[in-house]
């Protein structure tokens, strides 16, 4: 049996995160793409502008900051969350908080947690990792196939007339398969909706649920 200390515990947990940091990064056209389309859709502004800010993180945030004396600590509980580059050298953290598509461009608004209450205001999506983008966007899935009762994307997203109507409106297993093959990762076809490839020696999993993409790592998300 190894035994590790705790420097050497928490070392490898963040090269596990590294690695899966690096897989999704691998994947974060697909997740802009996917969002953007959703985004443009007509039932979009109805019903799922909000979502994300519905999930109620800013009024916990707002609770753990009385709290909490890790404010660091605080912010890393959430999946929307980041920290990012504040004014000069410092660094702040921020909360994706709505997705939007606008005059013709996807626009990303967060909430700057420079004190309470934090700025709002839109930020650039290269600003935004792709953890958390990949976070809003099963945060959409999830609800959009429970609340359409698993209806095709081709369905949710009627209406759409940004979109050729001939254009294909979901990303396939044969095209995911092929993009892995692309990237080196080996990847294993086990049934229709079941993936397995390999990224720097460890085996990831990705389960393609119908009618959207979701995944998961060794229990994990990717």
């Amino acid at each position: 049996m190894l035994f590790y200390t705790k420097k050497q515990y928490e070392s490898a947990i963040q090269e596990r995160d590294r690695r899966i940091d690096d897989v999704i990064d691998s994947f974060r056209d697909i997740i802009i793409e996917q969002l953007e389309r959703i985004a443009k859709s007509d039932a979009y502004k109805e019903k799922y502008e909000l979502l994300l800010r519905e999930k109620g993180y800013y009024e916990s945030i707002k609770m753990d900051l009385q709290t909490s004396e890790d404010q660091d600590e605080v912010f890393k509980k959430y999946d929307l969350c980041f920290l990012g580059n504040g004014y000069g050298n410092s660094k702040c953290w921020y909360l994706l908080d709505k997705i939007e598509y606008e005059n013709n461009k996807l626009r990303f608004y967060i909430d700057g947690y420079w004190s309470f209450p934090p700025d709002y205001g839109e930020c650039d999506c290269s600003q935004i990792p792709s953890k958390v983008l990949w976070c809003a966007l099963k945060e959409f899935k999830k609800h959009i196939t429970h609340l359409e009762r698993n209806t095709s994307v081709d369905e949710n997203l009627k209406g759409d007339t940004s979109v050729d109507d001939n254009a294909e409106k979901a990303v396939s297993i044969d095209e995911i398969m092929l993009f892995l093959k692309e990237k080196g990762y080996q990847p294993q076809r086990y049934d229709e909706g079941y993936i397995v490839f390999k990224f720097q020696g460890e085996p990831y999993e990705i389960h393609y649920g119908e009618p959207l993409l979701s995944g998961k790592s060794s229990g994990r998300l990717l």
